[in-house]
Formats: structure tokens, C-alpha cells, sequence
């Protein structure tokens, strides 16, 4: 066991080889999963587009378009639920590459 005392403090260059490598892991990582969602994404949507119907859009369907979105079978529920999920996937992905920074400093 080395005493903490001892060790000398990283030097610039070793942070900057380390905030690199870890740069380089990441864009890897983002690379497979960006690949991943987009694929996933375009196999629900292409499934479910024969199942949804134009959105009602006059004033006088108001009640409809609330209907749609709020109506467990309403056809804007699974478009506003998949928003959903990517907005915290989003978030979460966001949380993750700041918390990785914060580690390399």
C-alpha cells in the first residue's frame, strides 16, 4: 500500500490523457446506443402507423383532441407516451455524460 502522502499529484497531461480516453469510450458507447434507439424508434413507428389516425385539428374538435390524448385507446396516446420516454431518456443520458466529466476531473 502506498501512502496517499507520497503519491505525486496527476499532471496536466494526465488528465488530459484520461478526459481523452474516457472521450474516446464514450463516443463508442454513444455511437452503438444512438444506433440502437434509432432503429428501435423506427421499427415502433413503422408497426404502429397503420394503427394511428390524423390528429383532429378544427376548433370545434377541441374536446376530441383532449380525448385523443387523455383516452386510454385514443390514437394520440402512444405519440405523446413515446415523446415522453425519449424526453427522460434524454434527461437521463444528459445526467450520465455530466456526472462522467465530473469524474474525470
Amino acid at each position: 500500500m502506498s501512502d496517499p502522502e507520497t503519491q505525486a499529484a496527476p499532471t496536466p497531461d494526465d488528465k488530459a490523457a484520461r478526459r481523452a480516453k474516457s472521450w474516446k469510450e464514450t463516443k463508442t458507447d454513444l455511437k452503438w446506443a444512438t444506433a440502437l434507439l434509432f432503429t428501435l424508434i423506427l421499427a415502433i413507428s413503422g408497426y404502429l402507423w397503420s394503427f394511428w389516425t390524423p390528429a383532429p385539428a378544427t376548433e370545434e374538435n377541441i374536446n376530441a383532441m383532449t380525448d385523443g390524448i387523455f383516452d386510454p385507446n385514443g390514437p394520440l396516446l402512444v405519440p405523446f407516451e413515446v415523446l415522453s420516454v425519449l424526453l427522460l431518456a434524454a434527461l437521463v443520458a444528459g445526467v450520465v455524460i455530466a456526472m462522467r466529466e465530473m469524474e474525470a476531473d
